[in-house]
Order: C-alpha cells, then sequence, then structure tokens
C-alpha cells in the first residue's frame, strides 16, 4: 500500500515571495512550465494558472529555466504534497541522479 500523503497548513519555515520559472517533468506527461509564488528552505508553492496538477504524493523533476543554460541544470527531485485550486506545495527530495 502507498504512504498517505495529507497537506498539512502548517508554517514552521519562513515563506519567501520569490518569482521564478521552473520546468516541471510530470511522469508520463508533457513538460510544463509553472511560476513559483513562494519558497521555504525546503519546498516551492508553484503557480498553477488553469493547468491540470498531478496528484498529491506524486514525484516530479524541477529545473529553474534560468539554469537551463549552465553546463549542468540544476534538476531536483521533488513531491506534490499540497494542492489547490491556485497552484502546489511541493517538497523538495534531492537532486536528480
Amino acid at each position: 500500500m502507498e504512504p498517505e500523503y495529507q497537506s498539512q497548513n502548517i508554517r514552521m519555515r519562513t515563506r519567501r515571495e520569490i518569482s521564478l520559472d521552473v520546468l516541471v517533468a510530470i511522469p508520463n506527461k508533457p513538460l510544463m512550465t509553472l511560476r513559483t509564488g513562494d519558497m521555504t528552505e525546503n519546498g516551492f508553492y508553484l503557480l498553477a494558472g488553469n493547468r491540470r496538477l498531478p496528484e498529491v504524493g506524486t514525484e516530479v523533476v524541477l529545473t529553474l529555466e534560468e539554469f537551463l543554460q549552465s553546463p549542468e541544470p540544476a534538476a531536483m527531485r521533488a513531491r506534490v504534497i499540497h494542492k489547490n485550486n491556485e497552484g502546489m506545495g511541493v517538497e523538495l527530495l534531492g537532486p536528480v541522479t
């Protein structure tokens, strides 16, 4: 049985408003670009617009667009931990290996 992920509205870390474009790779879906709404030391809130978002618990890969031109783009594994009508919260899991 897969673990159940529940949204927790607990603000234990400082959130910083930041606006960056992020490429989001979802298994078996086309790449999409979302914009960050805020970030913490362990994740991002990504604004969805009208896009259909993955389910809570889905693992995705995030790449910050500003790093795409670098020799080694910074791709990070993340898990969707919360979603609502405006976007989704993702927890960073570590670099793609």
